[in-house]
């Protein structure tokens, strides 16, 4: 039990709009590290934050999706089986249909692109289903410059590692 409430003060740190870039990298960091060290799955993680993942508050929503893409940065060696792998993709693909929450989804989709085959990687349809969602809902010229460069990061690693399964959203003009 003493590990959830530690658990619930790292991801309330990290939301609180009040907590300065340090606490908030703190409690990134101390979630990544009970993830990787098996003090905590994933799954418990993502029961955890689901009031925040699913609220209607748009800041709190964002944080909280900011957050779980920011703990997949720091296990991006540890091994994910194909089912979670397949479930991250989708949410965060859902995601960047959320304005609001656009740097927590661009973030997330970018560390489940980069997860190489020996740890559990994307499948060619979920990277194809991620690139179009992009295409669909993301106006790069609309964002701040850090956006964008997340948006070229990520179109940059949906090409370079599956550009067999996002050729055919190319639009090709003559």
């Amino acid at each position: 039990m003493a590990k959830l409430d530690q658990l619930t003060r790292y991801i309330e740190s990290y939301v609180d709009s009040s907590a300065t870039s340090s606490q908030q990298f703190a409690s990134v960091d101390a979630i990544g590290n009970l993830v990787k060290n098996n003090a905590l799955t994933l799954e418990a993680l993502v029961r955890e934050l689901e009031m925040y993942l699913t609220t209607t508050d748009d800041i709190i929503r964002a944080r909280g999706i900011h957050l779980l893409a920011e703990v997949l940065t720091r296990i991006e060696s540890k091994p994910l089986d194909k089912a979670t792998v397949h479930t991250l993709i989708a949410f965060f693909k859902d995601r960047l249909a959320d304005w609001r929450a656009l740097q927590g989804a661009l973030v997330g989709c970018l560390a489940m692109i980069r997860r190489k085959s020996n740890v559990g990687m994307v499948t060619d349809s979920d990277a194809k289903a991620a690139a179009q969602s992009f295409l669909e809902n993301i106006q790069v010229q609309s964002l701040r410059q850090h956006d964008r460069k997340l948006c070229f990061e990520l179109l940059n690693g949906l090409l370079e590692l599956y550009s067999d399964a996002v050729s055919s959203l190319v639009v090709y003009f003559p």
